[in-house]
């Protein structure tokens, strides 16, 4: 990018920063991940359960996600990736905002209350009979 601006007569000092263009990577790899999460919660037939499956799954990745880039390992972020070189230090604030994301997804605590009935729409003979409000254990086997 600084070499295309400089092409055009212009000059963004941020892009010379080696740190500033490994946030914008990170940035861009974490934009990413949200923006195919985004899709798949859209469209017309989608299913509740399917829509908490998507987010229970997508936070489960973020847990993963902190979890390798406080190790180092940016197989999840490819466009950090591609820098080559990123710093040490950079790997922990980058699991910190990962975490802090994740942490966002405590709207969806209500849902968690939902989840024996979502499992029972679901996968009905996958259910322990027990579990099932007991109005509802006829009509689950």
């Amino acid at each position: 990018m600084d070499s295309f601006m400089k092409m055009k007569d212009k000059e963004v000092p941020q892009l010379a920063d080696s740190t500033f263009n490994c946030n914008l990577a990170f940035l861009t790899d974490v934009t990413d991940h949200l923006n195919a999460l985004n899709l798949k919660l859209q469209g017309r037939k989608q299913v509740i359960t399917q829509m908490y499956d998507h987010v229970k799954s997508f936070k489960v990745k973020l847990t993963l996600w902190g979890k390798q880039l406080t190790a180092g390992n940016l197989v999840h972020f490819s466009t950090l990736s591609s820098l080559g070189k990123v710093e040490h230090k950079s790997w922990k604030e980058y699991a910190d905002i990962i975490s802090n994301l994740h942490k966002q997804f405590v709207q969806f605590k209500d849902f968690k209350a939902l989840e024996p009935h979502f499992q029972l729409f679901s996968t009905p003979f996958a259910v322990e009979i027990d579990n099932v409000a007991e109005e509802m254990q006829m009509e689950s086997v």
